[in-house]
């Protein structure tokens, strides 16, 4: 085995092999980075101070819709302290669930969640505990 040498062509063949796991594993991160970038097509944040404009606009329905002077939408829920909120996007829509824990249904807290969308999603789907429900109001 001493004897054996590289020849060129098997210099190039293994320098090809190199390149081409190169240029898988760079696809690889472009891929993985793509499906991350997703997520920043929307997100729902709850937040404890909205904008002034929104603050005097509710109306303390159930389920409402209120936009900002920057037209950005703030969805108000009046549930259990516990209300935990779900988004998830379907197509050209995007799912909001808010989720309740039995006994605490139809507790008067409010939560104000700040809705950051791509315009790609033409839809809001609103559900509580999984019932597909509407906005009690729409201000903006």
């Amino acid at each position: 085995m001493d004897n054996f040498k590289k020849t060129p062509e098997m210099k190039k063949s293994h320098l090809k092999m190199y390149i081409a796991l190169l240029l898988c594993g760079i696809e690889l991160i472009l891929l993985v980075s793509c499906k991350a970038n997703s997520s920043e097509d929307y997100s729902l944040q709850k937040t404890e101070d909205p904008p002034a404009e929104v603050k005097e606009n509710i109306k303390h329905s159930r389920l409402e819709l209120i936009y900002d002077k920057d037209h950005i939408p703030y969805i108000i829920f009046q549930g259990g302290k516990n209300t935990k909120a779900e988004i998830n996007e379907n197509g050209d829509s995007l799912e909001i669930n808010f989720i309740q824990s039995a006994e605490e249904q139809d507790v008067g807290v409010l939560h104000v969640y700040k809705l950051k969308k791509k315009p790609k999603f033409e839809r809001l789907n609103i559900f509580v505990d999984g019932e597909p429900t509407g906005f009690d109001s729409i201000t903006g």
